[in-house]
């Protein structure tokens, strides 16, 4: 009645009403599914198998549920790329870039941040990004950044980095919006 196969591969799936009788128990279909239309367009989806019992708890069918989740699978993969493309644009960006979470732990620094601020990902990552700044400046710059997250305003911040080698460096950090 119905036609499903592997998104990727396009390998038709096992019935899966026969396998939820067989087995006796509920099951799912795999993440990459697919339904098949009869005008042949595919829609990605989530389910739900079960064995019906009756009140002798023999089983007397299945119920299969079936969710069109293709929206949700566009929306993933949009995001995917999008992350994909800030990543490669981060990365050879002649700029330092980082972003950090609300609490202002780095959650991102390409390798020109890293570097500036004489910090590998390991250390790095998940930790303020503030720890990378002269004391005279950190809490300057915290206050600030704080203030700009608190009252959800663009932040702009100059502030100078004291390089591994040495040099000073300044910077302009900014909260994009």
């Amino acid at each position: 009645i119905f036609h499903i196969e592997d998104r990727n591969t396009h390998e038709r799936a096992s019935d899966p009403a026969q396998t939820a009788l067989s087995s006796g128990s509920g099951l799912g279909l795999k993440a990459d599914t697919v339904l098949i239309a009869k005008d042949g367009q595919p829609y990605d989806i989530s389910s739900s198998i079960a064995p019906l019992r009756n009140r002798d708890n023999e089983i007397i069918g299945t119920v299969l549920v079936f969710r069109d989740i293709t929206r949700i699978k566009r929306a993933e993969d949009t995001l995917r790329a999008s992350q994909k493309l800030f990543q490669a644009l981060a990365q050879s960006a002649p700029v330092a870039v980082f972003r950090a979470d609300l609490q202002g732990n780095l959650v991102y620094g390409n390798e020109r941040w890293m570097r500036i601020a004489g910090l590998s990902v390991k250390n790095a990552i998940g930790r303020p990004w503030t720890d990378a700044i002269p004391g005279p400046d950190r809490e300057r710059v915290l206050a600030e950044w704080r203030r700009g997250i608190t009252m959800n305003r663009q932040y702009k911040c100059e502030y100078r980095l004291q390089e591994v080698d040495g040099n000073t460096t300044w910077l302009l950090a900014q909260i994009g919006r």
